[in-house]
C-alpha cells in the first residue's frame, strides 16, 4: 500500500515516498518512485544537517529527499533496519551506498552477485568486512524455506543469506561473527551483526579454513552427547559428505578403537577409508543385504553411532541390534545429528526395550563450557596439522554458480572475498 502518513523512528514520510507494509511499518525493500540519489554523502545539504536528527515535517523531508535525486546507477531503497531509529541526514545519504553480494529475490531461489546496500551499524552493532563465509546444506535448506529457522533468517526480501563467517572488525581484529542482522546476511562484502555475537579467530589461521572449523564440532558430538572413551567402536552413518569425513579424522584423533563409515557411493568410501575408516558398507543395496552388513561390521558391537542419515539406513541399523536370544545388551550410543536420508523412521518397541540403544540428539551435553573445549581442541588439530579440511574456495561473484554445485565429492564449499 501507498503510506499516508507513517512515522518511522522521528521521521514523517508523505505520500508518494514509496510503497508500505502493513500499518506497523516497513516490510519490505523499496525505491522511492523509481527516482535515484546522489550517493555522495559530503555535500552542501549533508554538511549542513549532519548532526541533526530527522524529525522534519512531511513536506521538509519529502521536499529534501527530492532535491537531492540524481541519476546514478542504482536505486536508493529504504530499510527497516535503517529507519527504526532517528538518522541525521549523513546517515541517510550513507545508506545510499552498496556493497557487493549475494542476493536472493525469492524464497527457494538462487542467490545473484550483485550490488546491496550497505549496512548501518546500529546500538550495540559493528560492522564486519566479511572474508570467508562456508556455505552448507543449512544454508540452502534456510534460503529454500525448507528449515526451522527460515523465518528467523528470511524476514523479507531481497536478503542475503548465510548467518556465520569469518571477517576483520573496524580495528582489523579478525573474528568469526554469527546472526547478521536481516537482510544483511554473510555472504556480502559486508555485513552487520551485534558487537557481542563476534569472537577472535586465533592467529596464523587461514579465514577460508577458521571458517569451516565448526563443521568438526559435530564429530566431536560423540564425545559431549554420547560420552565416548578411547579404544571404543564407532559408526558414522553417512561418512561421505564433508561433516562425515570430518568425523571420520575426529574419531581416529579421539582414539576410537575400529571405525565403521558407511556411504552410497563405493569410490567415496574408498576415499573414507583412507581417512582412517576399518570398515565401510555401502547403504545402496536391498534391505537384507544392509542388514547382514551391519550385523558382520558390528563384532562385540558399536559403541557410539554417529548419524547423519536417519531415515532407511537407520532404521535398519536399529533392527540389526535387537539379540536373538535372551542376553544383556552391550549399550549403543546413537546421536542423531542429519536426516538425509529422511526425516522419519519406524522404531520397533524392541529397538529400543531389549537393544540397549540409547538415542541423543548432537546438542546434548554443549554448554558455553564445552563449546569452548571442542573450538580449542579443534584448533589445536588444525594448527598442528593433525586435523585437515578439503576446501573448494571460489569467490564471492561466482557465487550463483557456485550454489549450483553438485560436484564437490566431500569438499566443503567456501566463498571467500578478495
Amino acid at each position: 500500500m501507498t503510506c499516508g502518513r507513517h512515522q518511522v523512528g522521528e521521521l514523517l514520510l508523505q505520500d508518494g515516498l514509496g510503497d508500505w507494509g502493513d500499518e506497523g511499518g516497513l516490510v519490505r525493500d523499496v525505491p522511492i518512485e523509481g527516482r535515484r540519489l546522489d550517493a555522495d554523502p559530503l555535500g552542501e545539504l549533508a554538511q549542513r544537517h549532519a548532526s541533526r536528527p530527522l524529525a522534519w515535517s512531511n513536506a521538509t523531508a519529502s521536499a529534501t529527499i527530492r532535491s537531492l535525486s540524481n541519476a546514478i546507477s542504482w536505486p536508493f531503497l529504504i530499510h527497516q533496519s535503517v529507519w527504526s531509529r532517528p538518522l541525521t541526514v549523513l546517515e541517510a545519504l550513507e545508506a545510499g551506498g552498496a556493497v557487493k553480494a549475494a542476493v536472493l529475490h525469492e524464497v527457494g531461489g538462487i542467490p545473484r552477485y550483485e550490488e546491496f546496500p550497505d549496512p548501518i551499524a546500529g546500538e550495540d552493532e559493528v560492522i564486519v568486512q566479511v572474508k570467508a563465509v562456508a556455505v552448507e546444506n543449512v544454508d540452502k535448506m534456510v534460503a529454500a524455506g525448507k528449515h526451522y529457522a527460515s523465518k528467523q533468517f528470511m524476514t523479507q526480501l531481497p536478503v542475503v543469506p548465510g548467518f556465520d563467517g569469518v571477517g576483520t572488525l573496524p580495528d582489523g581484529t579478525v573474528v568469526g561473527f554469527g546472526t547478521p542482522r536481516s537482510p544483511y546476511g554473510a555472504l556480502a562484502e559486508k555485513t552487520v551483526v551485534a558487537d557481542n555475537a563476534t569472537a577472535p579467530i586465533p592467529e596464523g589461521l587461514d579465514p577460508a579454513v577458521a571458517v569451516v572449523l565448526a563443521t568438526a564440532v559435530t564429530g566431536m558430538s560423540v564425545r559431549t552427547a554420547a560420552g565416548f572413551v578411547p579404544g571404543e567402536t564407532v559408526l558414522i552413518q553417512g561418512a561421505t559428505g564433508v561433516a562425515g569425513r570430518l568425523a571420520v579424522k575426529v574419531a581416529r584423533l579421539l582414539g576410537a578403537g575400529r571405525i565403521v563409515a558407511t556411504g552410497r557411493d563405493d569410490e567415496a568410501l574408498r576415499e573414507v577409508q583412507a581417512l582412517g575408516a576399518d570398515t565401510v558398507i555401502n547403504t545402496a543395496v536391498p534391505d537384507d543385504a544392509l542388514a547382514q552388513a551391519f550385523t558382520r561390521a558390528k563384532r562385540e558391537g558399536y559403541d557410539v553411532v554417529l548419524d547423519f542419515l536417519w531415515g532407511r539406513p537407520t532404521e535398519i541399523l536399529l533392527r540389526t541390534l535387537v539379540p536373538q536370544a535372551f542376553a544383556f545388551p552391550k549399550p549403543t550410543r546413537l546421536v542423531q545429528v542429519g536426516e538425509s536420508a529422511g526425516s522419519t523412521l519406524t522404531l520397533a518397541a524392541d529397538s529400543l526395550r531389549t537393544s540397549g540403544v540409547e538415542i541423543y540428539g548432537a546438542a546434548k551435553g554443549l554448554s558455553p563450557a564445552t563449546m569452548g573445549e571442542v573450538y580449542g581442541q579443534i584448533v589445536q588439530w588444525a594448527q598442528a596439522g593433525q586435523l585437515t579440511f578439503d576446501l573448494e574456495k571460489v569467490p564471492l561473484s561466482e557465487v550463483e554458480t557456485a550454489w549450483q554445485r553438485t560436484d564437490l565429492r566431500g569438499r566443503r564449499l567456501v566463498v571467500v572475498v578478495p
